[in-house]
C-alpha cells in the first residue's frame, strides 16, 4: 500500500515551547537536533491494491519526529506516524462496500540528503528509509470472526522543504509516501461464499 501524507510542522529552537525543542551547534548556527509535532492529511490513492475489493480512505494525521544533523547536507531522522480513516471492502456478490474505523501508526528511521546547507533560508530535502507499519481495525464490523490488528514493513520516502525564518524559528512542508503489504486484518484469502468477505493474497498497497 502506498500512503501519502502531507504535513505541516513549526520548528523552534528553544526547548521552552510546546511542540519542539531544539540543540545549536557551538558556533551560534542553526540547530543540529529537532523535535516537532506535525498535522496531516494521509491519501490512500496510489495502488490501492486486490483489484477493487477493499480500499482505505483518506483521513486526518499527526506525528511526531526528532532530526538530527549530522552534516550541513546530511541528516537523520526517526519518527512515529498516526492515521485515523475508514476501511472499505465489498462483500462476495455485492454492489456496495462495507465499511468500518481504521487507524495505523507507522514507526520508521529515514536518512535525509538537503540541497542547501544547514544555515539557508530555503532547505529542499529528500528522505528514505524502513519503518514498520501497525493497521487496528475498529469494532462493530460483522464479518463472522474477530477483526484482528496487522502489522507490516513499510519503506518510507518522501520530498519537503524546511523554510529558515531565523536561527529559532522555521515552518517544514512534507509530502511522504509510505509503501506497505496490504493487513488482512484476519479476513480469509478465500471465498466463502455470497456475502461472505475475502482478500486476495499477496497485494501491495501504497499510501501518501
Amino acid at each position: 500500500m502506498v500512503l501519502l501524507t502531507a504535513g505541516l510542522a513549526l520548528t523552534t529552537s528553544g526547548f521552552a515551547q510546546n511542540s519542539n525543542f531544539g540543540t545549536k551547534d557551538e558556533s551560534g548556527g542553526y540547530s543540529k537536533l529537532d523535535m516537532n509535532i506535525y498535522g496531516a492529511w494521509k491519501w490512500f490513492q496510489i495502488g490501492q491494491g486486490n483489484k477493487g475489493v477493499d480500499k482505505f480512505d483518506s483521513g486526518f494525521g499527526w506525528g511526531e519526529r526528532l532530526s538530527e544533523e549530522v552534516h550541513k547536507y546530511i541528516g537523520l531522522e526517526q519518527g512515529l506516524m498516526i492515521g485515523y480513516n475508514r476501511y472499505n471492502i465489498l462483500p462476495v456478490g455485492a454492489s456496495n462496500y462495507t465499511d468500518f474505523k481504521n487507524s495505523h501508526s507507522t514507526l520508521y528511521g529515514t536518512g535525509v540528503l538537503h540541497f542547501t546547507p544547514r544555515d539557508a533560508k530555503y532547505r529542499p530535502f529528500i528522505m528514505a528509509g524502513p519503518g514498520y507499519t501497525w493497521y487496528r481495525g475498529g469494532k462493530g464490523f460483522n464479518t463472522g470472526y474477530p477483526i484482528k490488528s496487522d502489522g507490516e514493513t513499510s519503506l518510507i520516502y518522501g520530498i519537503g522543504l524546511k523554510v529558515n525564518a531565523n536561527r529559532n524559528y522555521a515552518v517544514r512542508f512534507d509530502l511522504t509516501g509510505t509503501r506497505t503489504g496490504s493487513p488482512r486484518f484476519g479476513i480469509p484469502a478465500v471465498q466463502a461464499g455470497r456475502g461472505s468477505y475475502w482478500l486476495p493474497a499477496g497485494s501491495q498497497h501504497e499510501s501518501t
